[in-house]
């Protein structure tokens, strides 16, 4: 923090280019009575690179200079796994065009598959269910305390 007082605010960029290109976007939002948010590499106190989701609020619109209110999160974690997939999307260029097939039709069709097969055993149990409620309500029970259901042929799995 100490290395911060007094200095310019360019220490923290991560090069001259960013300091200018993002410090005048900045103020300008900032001017509109906009918040300004923004990602970019940062530099550490230790000089290490970051990446940082920096949100500016301007205390007044009409005088961003005098003031703003600076929300500084690390998203380095998010980037670096961003930056994976897209590494891994570029070196599989001959998948890309099947994840297209899988991701609609074929993957749909695999996760309906598996939403529904439990429907359909359901489904299925309750048929045998009614034809032994059918094939043993049509007949009359000879003794009701030792009366048997008896279960149709084909419901036995």
């Amino acid at each position: 923090m100490e290395q911060l007082q007094g200095a310019s605010a360019r220490i923290i960029y991560a090069n001259d280019e960013a300091y200018q290109r993002l410090g005048a976007e900045g103020y300008r939002l900032l001017a509109q009575g906009k918040k300004a948010t923004i990602e970019a590499e940062m530099r550490k106190g230790d000089g290490s690179l970051f990446w940082c989701k920096i949100q500016r609020t301007a205390l007044d619109a009409f005088k961003p200079h005098e003031g703003s209110i600076w929300i500084w999160e690390d998203v380095t974690e998010r980037k670096e796994a961003e930056e994976a997939l897209r590494r891994i999307t570029e070196r599989t260029p001959t998948v890309q065009p099947g994840l297209g097939a899988i991701r609609g039709g074929l993957y749909s069709a695999a996760r309906s598959h598996d939403l529904k097969e439990p429907l359909r055993m359901v489904t299925s149990f309750l048929a045998c269910l009614r034809n032994v409620i059918r094939a043993n309500s049509t007949r009359a029970p000879t003794n009701t305390s030792n009366s048997r259901w008896e279960e149709p042929r084909g419901c036995r799995g």
